[in-house]
């Protein structure tokens, strides 16, 4: 399998990586949409600091920051019509 499945195009690179992981639950195809994102960044890190501090950090804070939400929400009654956004 070639490392790019869309040569020349990034963007659809990581795309055509994720359809593939998501398709077939396969550990190493999930790696290789990650190599696919890494190589899709344009800051120019090394993997190792793109890794840590923007792919793992960034999914650890999607998961805290909806949790967050979904309780201020039920805290604060933040339902109705003018909410539907919010229920979950």
């Amino acid at each position: 399998k070639a490392l790019s499945q869309v040569p020349g195009d990034p963007d659809k690179n990581v795309a055509a990586w994720k359809k593939i992981a998501d398709k077939s639950k396969n550990p190493a195809d999930r790696a290789m949409e990650i190599y696919a994102r890494y190589f899709a960044n344009k800051e120019g890190l090394g993997f190792k600091h793109w890794f840590d501090k923007r792919f793992i950090r960034n999914q650890v804070n999607n998961h805290k920051g909806s949790g967050f939400e979904r309780q201020l929400v039920r805290d604060y009654k933040l339902v109705g019509p003018d909410w539907l956004c919010e229920v979950t």
